[in-house]
């Protein structure tokens, strides 16, 4: 990998160091590159003379507590202090030079941007959707409802990233897929054969360096869907080795990760979404409201806890990464039951109706209407409230509703002087109106008849 960073060091040795960790991780070598070069500049040394120092423990340990000392006066956090150290650790041991010295850092310097930092509520997390575009929301959606880091989406140096063909349930035209089912492959649309649909995430793009899966939830897939469908309604031909967040100003077929973030921003910013600082929150606040939101799943829930780590990506105790969640490839029956799982997980995730509340709502309001028109709770047993057509919900209200008004008991007003001969025909007293008029009820199984009133009766 040829030497990259736009400001080097004079010290050659540096080169082979740098090369040596970007073969792991090019944005780890970069990070560690600039560290070093800023902690020398501070400190007045060269990297040379660090490891000249480190035939001493004493006298680089005294160097490092220097340098913490000068950071913590500044304000710096600990972690970024800790970044540092690293940094010049890392050098060190490339030179055989390991530091086996502890150096202190305070465990008080902590990040105020951290501290004032809080989760997004479900209202806030909608009003994030509207604002965002439809290649905005799909990076949103993964990270919010699925808990993908930026990097998973998208590579540091974009040149990888999340394929279509990782949603291998997600049909579109030129999926390869052999077996063509007409309802899953329609021209200029993209369907999801089920939903919530499993994503799976290479290695290649994992943080641990471990291949998983999670899940994309109902409310995600719709957006995923429209994205597709407008890429391709734009003339783009999709396949499996096709990235699913695409860029829009440069021919690359996947977005840097450091690009997701500024996309995460800048929705921030449309929906007026501050912490407490009244600054806009960091991108990586969506993968804290997934695993804010499925930790309230798990104890309303009962979600395993196992799973919401194995969506996360975290590798997990010895049992998982040697005999369960950790292997690449998970039974049938395990993937299923996961499925499961994420979709009790939806209500608390979505910032709108899933299907399932939707029909669960739709059959609370039909068995209201039944119970309304005069249905029992017995009768209500016996009818399949939720496949029940309309048109037969529609009868069955109309004639109960028809036999009820049959029943109801007749009452009429009548002139005062033909009170006595309709009491006296099965009719009861309601109530005077006024000094010559009064309401009659004709009493249920009485001989008097709504014909048998006297002509001068009024309705």
């Amino acid at each position: 990998m040829p030497f990259q960073p736009k400001a080097r060091m004079a010290d050659p040795g540096t080169e082979h160091w740098y090369r040596s960790m970007a073969r792991r991780s090019k944005i780890t070598a970069d990070v560690n590159y600039r560290r070093l070069r800023a902690f020398c500049e501070q400190m007045t040394v060269t990297p040379a003379e660090i490891v000249q120092k480190a035939r001493r423990q004493v006298s680089v340990r005294d160097l490092l507590s220097r340098f913490v000392d000068r950071e913590v006066h500044k304000g710096r956090a600990a972690w970024y202090i800790h970044s540092s150290l690293i940094a010049v650790k890392s050098w060190l041991a490339f030179n055989d030079r390991p530091l086996t010295l502890k150096v202190e850092i305070p465990s008080n310097t902590v990040s105020a941007r951290r501290e004032n930092e809080r989760v997004p509520t479900v209202e806030e997390m909608r009003s994030v959707v509207l604002a965002a575009k439809p290649h905005e929301r799909v990076v949103v959606a993964l990270m919010a409802f699925s808990g993908l880091r930026p990097g998973a989406i998208g590579s540091y140096l974009g040149d990888d990233g999340l394929r279509l063909k990782d949603l291998p349930e997600l049909h579109y035209p030129g999926d390869g897929c052999r077996t063509v089912t007409p309802a899953l492959h329609v021209r200029e649309r993209a369907i999801f054969e089920k939903t919530p649909t499993r994503l799976r995430i290479r290695t290649t793009s994992s943080k641990a360096r471990h291949q998983y899966l999670t899940f994309v939830s109902e409310e995600g897939c719709q957006y995923v869907s429209q994205y597709l469908e407008q890429r391709i309604a734009r003339g783009e031909e999709l396949g499996p080795d096709s990235g699913l967040a695409h860029p829009r100003f440069v021919e690359k077929s996947f977005v840097r990760s450091l690009n997701i973030g500024a996309r995460v921003r800048r929705v921030f910013k449309s929906a007026g979404l501050v912490d407490e600082a009244q600054k806009t929150p960091r991108p990586y606040v969506l993968r804290r409201y997934f695993l804010n939101r499925c930790l309230e799943a798990q104890s309303k829930a009962g979600i395993p806890d196992r799973f919401v780590e194995f969506w996360a990506g975290h590798r997990g105790d010895v049992t998982a990464q040697y005999y369960t969640t950790g292997l690449p490839n998970l039974p049938s029956s395990l993937i299923e039951e996961m499925r499961i799982a994420y979709k009790r997980c939806e209500p608390f995730l979505s910032t709108v109706p899933t299907r399932a509340e939707r029909d669960e709502r739709e059959v609370h309001t039909r068995r209201l209407l039944l119970k309304v028109a005069g249905f029992t709770e017995a009768e209500l047993k016996e009818v399949d409230i939720a496949s029940l057509p309309d048109a037969e919900l529609a009868r069955l209200v109309e004639e109960r509703v028809g036999h009820r008004r049959a029943d109801l008991p007749i009452e009429r007003v009548f002139p005062t002087s033909e009170v006595g001969a309709m009491l006296a025909n099965g009719w009861e007293f309601v109530s005077p109106l006024g000094s010559e008029q009064a309401v009659l009820r004709q009493v249920a199984g009485g001989s008097g008849t709504q014909g048998s009133a006297p002509s001068g009766l009024r309705p």
